[in-house]
């Protein structure tokens, strides 16, 4: 999934009555806007009891361009409400975005994928401290994607970075993650057993080519 798409509003997760055509794409306000409508839409229809009855729809997969989620944004605000109904996760960790509110991915219960776009000097740090927002028993998956050529020294400057975000994973809440994967040259394998050990005696790394 290429996570850098925009909202995933064009899959078949999606009511048809609600899908976007697949040459449409969200970046995070029109995100917003789109369900801004979606909410005020429900509010109106629970208001007017004349009215036909309006569900905001279920999305199993969602992906965000840009940003982080944010609690207060209606996307947050989605998280919220229903996000113990989504599986596949995506968004872009936009440094500009990495302080706002991300506790809105608490509420993803059920999430079984998550896809992250970042910096590889970001990675370690940033990875980090997503974790500690994530309570899913189902999450099996983690794919990093960089957009940027893999600097394979920052594997070693950040050391420290690296075994703290491998002791994370090697928590017992993390025991259903079966492949963390990274987007790279094939020889970016042998520096990331390295930096995490722990995540490559479980056999869960992974990295593909560009």
């Amino acid at each position: 999934m290429d996570v850098a798409g925009g909202f995933d509003f064009t899959t078949d997760h999606v009511p048809e009555t609600y899908r976007i055509p697949p040459n449409w794409h969200f970046d995070m306000d029109m995100g917003n806007i789109f369900l801004e409508m979606m909410f005020d839409l429900a509010s109106d229809s629970d208001s007017d009891s004349d009215s036909e009855e309006f569900s905001i729809p279920l999305f199993s997969t969602l992906r965000l361009q840009d940003s982080w989620p944010q609690g207060r944004s209606f996307f947050g605000r989605y998280l919220h409400t229903y996000g113990h109904k989504i599986h596949r996760l995506g968004f872009d960790c936009a440094s500009e975005n990495m302080d706002s509110e991300p506790d809105a991915l608490r509420c993803c219960t059920a999430l079984r994928c998550l896809d992250l776009r970042m910096k590889t000097s970001r990675i370690p740090g940033t990875l980090f401290g997503i974790l500690k927002y994530l309570d899913s028993s189902a999450l099996t998956t983690i794919n990093v994607v960089d957009p940027d050529q893999w600097a394979t020294k920052s594997l070693a400057r950040q050391a420290d970075k690296w075994q703290k975000l491998d002791q994370a994973l090697a928590k017992e809440r993390f025991a259903s993650v079966s492949t963390l994967s990274f987007t790279g040259p094939s020889t970016l394998e042998k520096k990331l057993r390295e930096g995490l050990p722990l995540c490559a005696a479980r056999g869960i790394l992974r990295v593909v080519d560009a």
